[in-house]
């Protein structure tokens, strides 16, 4: 798992996850689920800062940037006000490219941070971090799992094909259960070659037709 951005085809990855709106039309992509996002950052940073009650009070509080990983400049705060998309790009005094390093940076007490929220809902829980404007969360994040087209599809693709529609099965022996992935065709058995050893493997498995060539 990881941010950088892949190409799929030079480095023959059979799919990848991908959160937001998709802007490559050259790639099969199956929408998967929606993230809930929220915007949060830690009691102590609020001690200093205290807790913005609006988003134009945000203009006097500061961030942890995530660099876009497509332009490379950092990605604004969405929120939706009145059904309406409203970005707002928060001042900070450090910027990151790294999911992990960018929660770290927010535990550190650096500034406020937009994520989905199951990467930030233990902290939530605990305490050790807050949310803050509830009430303008963005809109939920897509996440879709992308891959190339192919002629002859993957265990991995065909898996992933199937499970974007929700479909499931009943045979534990497929390779993804939940997904039902075909299973790749066994291979048949070659017959054993006749000998003149009747005690050997081909005497006792050869077809009838076969054991008079062993005698």
């Amino acid at each position: 798992m990881g941010d950088r951005r892949v190409d799929l085809v030079r480095e023959g990855v059979d799919c990848v996850l991908r959160g937001g709106e998709l802007a490559d039309s050259s790639r099969v992509a199956r929408r998967m689920a929606p993230l809930q996002q929220v915007t949060c950052a830690t009691p102590e940073y609020f001690a200093q800062h205290s807790k913005p009650e609006s988003i134009d009070a945000l203009r006097t509080h500061r961030a942890v940037n995530f660099l876009s990983a497509r332009s490379g400049k950092p990605m604004p705060f969405d929120f939706m006000v009145d059904g309406t998309k409203r970005s707002v790009q928060i001042k900070g005094c450090v910027a990151v490219n790294d999911a992990d390093a960018y929660k770290a940076c927010c535990e550190a007490h650096l500034g406020l941070i937009q994520v989905p929220r199951y990467h930030v809902e233990p902290r939530l829980r605990s305490g050790a971090l807050a949310e803050v404007l509830g009430k303008w969360r963005p809109a939920p994040m897509p996440v879709s799992v992308l891959y190339p087209h192919r002629r002859k599809p993957t265990a991995v693709t065909e898996g992933a094909r199937i499970g974007g529609r929700g479909r499931r099965c009943n045979d534990r022996r497929h390779l993804n259960h939940r997904s039902c992935a075909p299973r790749r065709p066994e291979t048949a058995k070659p017959p054993a070659r006749p000998c003149g050893d009747r005690g050997s493997t081909c005497w006792r498995e050869s077809p009838p037709p076969c054991r008079p060539l062993c005698r």
